[in-house]
Parts: C-alpha cells; sequence; structure tokens
C-alpha cells in the first residue's frame, strides 16, 4: 500500500480524476505499442517470405538454366519438374509488384 502511494505521489497524482486519466493514457499508450508490434510483425513476415523465395530461387537457378540451355531434353524436365517449378513460381512471386506471403 506505501509502494503504491509513493507511486501516485511520483506520478503527481492527486485525485481520483488524475488517476483515471494516467490510467486512459497507460491504456492508449499500450494500445499504441501493440499496433506498432502488428505492423512491425507482418513486415517481418513478409519479409520472411521473400527471404524464402530468394533462397529458392537460388538454390534450384542451375536447374532452370540446364532446362533452358535445352528445353527439347523432356527425360531432364520430367526429373526436375518440381525444381523447376518451384523455381518459377518463387522467382514470379519475387518479380511481383505486390509481395503476398
Amino acid at each position: 500500500m506505501a509502494e503504491s502511494v509513493v507511486f501516485l505521489r511520483e506520478q503527481g497524482i492527486k485525485s481520483v480524476k488524475q488517476l483515471d486519466e494516467y490510467i486512459q493514457k497507460a491504456a492508449d499508450e499500450r494500445q499504441n505499442i501493440q499496433e506498432k508490434i502488428k505492423a512491425i510483425d507482418k513486415e517481418m513476415q513478409k519479409l520472411s517470405a521473400t527471404m524464402e523465395r530468394v533462397h529458392t530461387v537460388k538454390k534450384y537457378r542451375a536447374y532452370y538454366k540446364e532446362y533452358k540451355a535445352d528445353p527439347s531434353n523432356k527425360a531432364f524436365f520430367e526429373e526436375h519438374k518440381a525444381e523447376i517449378t518451384r523455381y518459377e513460381k518463387a522467382l514470379t512471386k519475387l518479380k511481383s509488384p505486390i509481395q503476398v506471403a
């Protein structure tokens, strides 16, 4: 109890109205911080998805280049179809103006 009184004095709170205002201000600040955290989290998710796509493009670029060097080699394409498709999909998403996670 004594700690509470000391805290109120340190904050210059002398009435219930001032205490209510202090609590409201703290709640507003908390809400603003939570909104900023959500925005940062969303941006981090977008960056993470972009980084994953870059990794995919780097990982499968050699398969794609070999396929493009000789598109008539159907056996190579069939053997590496999954890698080539992943490469193309990741590259398309990286090039799109709106990055969607």
